[in-house]
């Protein structure tokens, strides 16, 4: 709202300012008879004193005043009535200036001769003319303001057509920002709203897949089992199938907490209490508790400067620690944690020496239940294919650019969260 306001107060500045200079040219060509008049009167000073002698006659009934023609007569002095008044400042050798509707006409006395030398000028710009000028100036106002609310209309009428076509069931539809544009920051918020709308809605449809998928196959297990169990008549594999079902409802309560949990985070993550943190301190202790169960070697190496970020400590330790756990189950030895600060960013980076993401595109880890069939078989690894999809979703809401790649130390998977430094 601040670049309409700025830009608005830009636009009826140099509207004003524009329009009051062009109708400024117009009007001082229309009052040409003020600069005339003083011009007419010096002119007829001059002539008066000339023509004061016997005799003397005008060689030009015209002369050329201010760039016009104006017309010139000597007449005798009793031709002339006029008041006392006026009289009396003619006779004290005054010019008298005389507007009837035919124009200005200038009077000179002869005082020797007792003649009167008159100039008729041109009748000034009248109140109509004036009033037209005024309306001429608020019609420019009017005009160059509108020029301003053009391009505004266009992208309002835009975000109106988006908006109608997204609430119709168009979720991929955006607007096409411009830096130039003057709601550039209600363009961008609908885009983040609009996007943020898809995603949940493309969650909702993969989360309801999942459940479906990945509840399916210990549900029938499950199932196999208690029919398995009543058919047994040996007392001796009793245990055996219990331990069996026990199992699958363990898998199935991990995969019911981490749905919840994914789908809470939507409704936590809306009003986070943001404050400073130190991701020194608070990276170096989600290493540490990771070494105390694991037979990996995780080496930390900290940013020797102060790395101060906002965010969440809950959620910002959630995101580490979720990033940590998805290279240990994949790593075959070695992970490596960096935090180093740039241009007012700090960049914490997981590698580890695992197999990699194995894709060309990386970001499809970010999506829920994104999981290798082959690597999980292979290394008995146990995942929902969610924590990628909740650190994915933290860094959003806290603003940090999340960077998939490929380990150039250790060969496996690179992840990266790039926050903005709070100085």
């Amino acid at each position: 709202m601040r670049r309409i306001g700025i830009s608005l107060l830009v636009a009826v500045v140099i509207s004003i300012i524009g329009a009051g200079w062009a109708i400024d040219k117009v009007f001082m060509r229309l009052e040409a008879p003020d600069k005339a008049l003083q011009t007419a009167t010096v002119i007829g000073q001059q002539l008066a004193e000339q023509l004061d002698i016997p005799d003397a006659q005008l060689v030009n009934t015209a002369d050329t005043v201010g760039g016009n023609s104006y017309p010139m007569t000597l007449l005798a002095r009793d031709e002339i009535s006029l008041p006392q008044a006026l009289a009396q400042m003619l006779d004290e050798g005054q010019s008298l200036t005389l507007e009837s509707e035919q124009g200005i006409t200038l009077y000179f006395l002869l005082p020797d001769t007792q003649r009167i030398l008159s100039i008729a000028l041109p009748k000034p710009v009248d109140t109509q003319m004036r009033l037209l000028l005024t309306l001429l100036f608020y019609a420019l106002i009017a005009f160059l303001v509108l020029l301003w609310l053009y391009p505004l209309v266009r992208r309002l009428h835009s975000l109106g057509a988006a908006a109608k076509q997204f609430g119709e069931g168009q979720l991929t539809q955006r607007i096409a920002t411009h830096k130039r544009s003057q709601i550039y920051d209600i363009e961008t918020e609908f885009n983040r709203m609009a996007q943020r709308i898809q995603d949940l809605v493309d969650d909702n449809k993969m989360l309801s897949g999942a459940v479906s998928h990945d509840l399916k196959t210990p549900l029938a297990r499950l199932r196999f089992g208690i029919d398995s169990l009543s058919e047994q008549l040996v007392e001796s594999e009793h245990s055996n199938y219990l331990t069996r079902i026990s199992d699958d409802l363990t898998q199935m309560e991990s995969l019911v907490e981490v749905l919840l949990e994914f789908a809470r985070l939507d409704q936590r993550l809306s009003d986070l209490p943001l404050k400073s943190l130190s991701l020194n301190e608070l990276v170096e202790d989600c290493a540490h508790a990771h070494q105390a169960h694991t037979q990996h070697d995780i080496r930390v190496v900290s940013n020797p400067n102060a790395a101060v970020v906002l965010g969440e400590p809950r959620y910002i330790n959630m995101m580490i620690n979720n990033v940590l756990s998805n290279a240990l189950k994949y790593a075959n030895s070695e992970i490596h944690v960096s935090i180093h600060s740039r241009a007012g960013k700090v960049t914490v980076c997981i590698e580890d020496d695992g197999a990699g993401f194995g894709i060309d595109k990386p970001e499809q880890w970010l999506k829920p239940f994104a999981k290798s069939e082959s690597t999980t078989v292979n290394k008995g690894v146990q995942s929902h294919g969610m924590g990628l999809a909740i650190v994915h979703r933290v860094a959003l809401w806290h603003d940090v650019n999340l960077q998939l790649t490929k380990s150039s130390d250790l060969g496996g998977a690179s992840v990266c969260l790039v926050f903005k430094a709070n100085s």
